[in-house]
């Protein structure tokens, strides 16, 4: 008997929404409400109903896939999870810091450094002479372990530079690097012990003891400690990560002058063994202390003096009222294995991974589909098994009609499957697939027979229908921007797609996605690098500061960072031309005393009007093979308008974009020739002739690729601290002054970009390079913006490598280096930028400093 539709009732819970009995409710509804008239009897042993029924099952089996756990959709067949492919950083990589504060540097130093106890980092402002310093440069003050001598002083510093240089940020560097001076003293005192433990032990523990009560060593202890004190993943990962651990607050913040021989009465006291002390002093310079000692000044320690020969132990144990006569051989062996166990104990390389649990899910194979024909009555004819040749050809004529009506709802559900299946594709930073929706073909062991339903080729023509509902840009687009907004970071399309000039219209949603996906690749290193500066003791320079990095990323540039940014011309004899330089069609190559390629602006040329080609057709990578920029120049470097190996600025703009392009038959020379229009004036250049329209086809679109990596290979920036110019033995010549050195080197950089590019040949982009880099600059820095012409460019280059090479090289003396320096420092001066303020420091000239 037919349901009613005044009977149907209310919406359901949203926990009942997608079950069963609610789909099937639903459907019915729906369908008395389109064909009620028509259609009247709704009960289970209707067709239709069944129909519905085997639909509404397997709709709430896509409805139980979906609601997997995520780690179940985004683990691969080997049962791993890609974070690094989803975008997902892991939290030792996400939620340390670099160096920030003071604490952060002596952090990071302690943890560098194994064989200094503590290090102390002050701003200097003043050199020793009283002279004015720029802002950002330190002094290091460190306290070696107890028992290293002078002689091995200077390989811990040498390592302590070289940490520092790793991990500093822009405009800050170091001054100095010294060590604390130590003042020796020696313990006197009469212990009575019990004999429960060899006297040798109990000698050597009491000596330890005192002698780390001194030290004030900053001690390292385990990740694991932390984590049983229910400390969290981002409070344990706050600031630098070490590997060695983390390191106590009140170690960093203790600073202890004077010690009583209360305290050491105590300490000693606390030995096992130990019944009680008498008579405890101290002997410092030659005089007795009953009462207390001090290191005197902030800059010296106290060094308790470790016995080296008998005669030189000053505690005395006794028992039972007897002195004990302990073997110094055994004394100084059990001592010796203390401090080193003691030592290795508190530097050991944590695994930050045992921390935590990293996610982890069942690989599904959520693609599987079974057709809803598989389990209808076998009076429908469309189950597995098919129909026997022995049934009339009406018969299976109904049943494959009712397959193919079927077959949409099939199709739809495993596409659908298909979908949740690739969701990890989905939400990952590969680009490559171009689609975001997937789809599927069933095969005869789902459906039999879909082989004479399907058309030919059916997964082509299936993703050719998908594709036409798949605006892939805009989805993939959308959610890498979910991915970057889970660490707080947006990338600006509009900026981007306004000046990608080197890719054509079609191309540009697509190199955007590419450009936010290394974005996300990088995301840790972006943020947490941003005000990073680059090692300058990296002799290999594979290292850049952060800025440089950042700024790179959002602005588009292919394959950063580049050591050189004139390479790709040198490397080929090439070099910008400025566009009046480019010569007159026929002028002779001195090279080859043969006429070239150049402007047509002789009297006997009149462009044709009507019989040039509308555009010269792009061709794909499969009609025109990948080629080096090498190969080339070789092949088509000959076309280019030129004098001498140069190539106009202008072709380098216009040359990008085959609308600038025209082919056509003029005066006769040849059958097909090819023009660029490549400058304001519309003045045409003659590039060459060619046999056939194909040649000049396929020579046009290889000048073109040319011309494009010729672009891209030039773009990018350096970034010049004016800190590390400063003078280390005097005064550089171009700076006379002692304000003019301050405000030069003080928080101020130089970001160079080169000219000549098609992009940076425009000046609304060079408005975008300049607001980004003030943008991600930090904030107490002023960067100055130079534009340089490849000869600059090329000459600061070279200027750039001999003073990193100086500074770089432990063997440069003061006086080569501030040579090299000097020479730098007035090409900067002679090009000085566009200074992009922020947040500035000023100069009080009452108080000779800066606010």
């Amino acid at each position: 008997m037919a349901e009613a539709p005044g009977q149907m009732t209310g919406p359901p819970d949203a926990g009942e929404a997608l079950s069963f009995a609610e789909l099937r409710r639903l459907g019915i509804e729906l369908a008395q409400g389109l064909a009620a008239e028509s259609w009247t009897d709704y009960n289970v042993h209707d067709p239709g109903v069944t129909l519905l029924e085997q639909v509404c099952y397997a709709l709430t089996d896509l409805v139980y896939r979906s609601e997997f756990d995520v780690a179940d959709h985004l683990t691969s067949p080997d049962g791993e999870i890609a974070f690094s492919r989803l975008g997902l950083e892991l939290p030792e990589q996400i939620f340390p810091c670099r160096p920030a504060t003071v604490m952060d540097y002596r952090r990071a130093i302690l943890d560098a450094v194994a064989a200094i106890d503590n290090v102390t980092i002050r701003p200097l402002r003043k050199d020793a002479a009283g002279a004015s310093l720029p802002r950002g440069l330190c002094q290091i003050l460190l306290t070696p372990r107890p028992g290293i001598g002078e002689g091995d002083r200077a390989p811990i510093r040498a390592a302590v530079e070289r940490s520092y240089s790793g991990f500093r940020n822009l405009c800050e560097d170091v001054q100095e690097i010294t060590f604390v001076a130590e003042l020796e003293f020696e313990i006197h005192a009469e212990v009575e012990v019990e004999r429960v433990r060899d006297p040798a032990e109990i000698l050597a523990e009491i000596y330890h003891r005192c002698a780390e009560q001194v030290a004030a060593r900053v001690r390292f202890y385990p990740f694991e400690n932390a984590r049983r004190a229910d400390r969290s993943l981002e409070d344990v990962f706050t600031g630098p990560l070490g590997q060695s651990g983390f390191c106590d607050e009140e170690d960093l913040n203790r600073d202890r002058a004077s010690y009583s021989v209360s305290d050491f009465f105590t300490l000693i006291s606390g030995v096992e063994g130990v019944a009680y002390v008498r008579d405890l002093f101290f002997r410092i310079d030659g005089k007795i202390r009953r009462d207390s000692i001090s290191a005197g000044a902030s800059d010296r320690v106290l060094r308790l003096q470790i016995p080296d020969t008998p005669d030189r132990v000053r505690i005395q144990l006794s028992s039972l009222g007897r002195m004990l006569n302990v073997p110094f051989e055994a004394f100084s062996s059990r001592l010796d294995l203390i401090m080193r166990k003691d030592a290795d104990g508190g530097r050991a390389v944590q695994n930050v991974r045992k921390l935590y649990s990293m996610p982890r899910g069942e690989h599904r194979d959520l693609r599987q589909y079974s057709s809803i024909q598989t389990h209808l009555p076998s009076i429908y004819r469309v189950g597995a098994g098919g129909l026997s040749e022995s049934e009339a050809p009406d018969v299976r004529a109904r049943s494959r009609q009712l397959k193919g009506y079927l077959l949409l709802f099939d199709q739809m559900m495993a596409n659908c499957t298909a979908q949740t299946a690739g969701l990890s594709n989905l939400f990952s930073c590969d680009s490559s697939s171009g689609c975001s929706y997937a789809s599927q073909v069933l095969d005869g062991d789902q459906i039999s027979g879909v082989e004479a339903i399907y058309p030919p080729q059916p997964a082509d023509v299936m993703a050719s229908l998908v594709a036409r509902y798949d605006d892939f840009t805009d989805r993939k687009g959308r959610l890498l921007d979910y991915l970057l907004a889970l660490y707080g970071e947006s990338f600006s399309e509009h900026s981007l797609r306004t000046f990608n000039v080197y890719v054509t219209p079609g191309e540009s949603d697509r190199a955007l996605i590419e450009n936010k996906a290394r974005f996300l690749d990088s995301i840790a290193e972006l943020t947490r690098d941003r005000g990073a500066a680059g090692d300058y003791l990296d002799a290999e320079r594979s290292t850049v500061s952060g800025l440089q990095l950042r700024v790179s990323c959002l602005l588009g540039f292919v394959d950063y960072p580049k050591q050189s940014l004139t390479a790709a011309f040198r490397k080929h004899q090439l070099s910008p031309l400025a566009d009046k330089l480019i010569p007159a069609s026929g002028a002779e190559d001195k090279a080859t005393g043969e006429a070239g390629p150049g402007r047509c602006d002789s009297a006997g040329f009149n462009p044709p009007e009507n019989s040039w080609e509308d555009e010269v057709p792009l061709l794909a990578d499969g009609e025109l093979a990948a080629e080096s920029l090498a190969q080339l120049v070789e092949r088509v470097g000959s076309l280019l308008p030129d004098a001498g190996g140069n190539v106009a600025e202008a072709v380098l703009r216009s040359g990008i974009s085959l609308a600038n392009y025209r082919l056509g038959k003029v005066g006769g020379r040849g059958d097909w020739q090819a023009f660029l229009i490549p400058d304001a004036e519309r003045q045409w250049c003659w590039l060459g002739d060619f046999a056939d329209r194909h040649d000049a086809i396929v020579a046009v679109n290889r000048l073109r690729r040319m011309i494009l990596q010729l672009n891209t290979g030039s773009e990018g920036l350096h970034v010049v601290e004016h800190l590390l110019l400063r003078p280390r033995s005097g005064v550089i010549g171009e700076l006379d002054s002692t304000d003019s050195q301050i405000d030069f080197f003080s928080f101020r950089l130089s970001v160079l970009f080169p000219a000549w590019t098609a992009r940076f040949q425009d000046r609304h982009f060079r408005q975008l390079a300049r607001e980004t880099v003030r943008l991600n600059c930090p904030a107490q820095v002023i960067p100055e913006v130079i534009w340089l012409g490849f000869d600059d460019m090329l000459q600061f280059e070279q200027l750039q490598s001999a003073w990193l090479q100086a500074l770089s090289d432990a063997d440069t003396t003061a006086t080569d280096l501030d040579a090299a320096a000097a020479r730098l420092t007035g090409f900067l001066l002679a090009h000085r930028g566009e200074e992009c303020w922020a947040l500035a420091p000023t100069f009080d000239r009452d108080k000779a400093s800066w606010e």
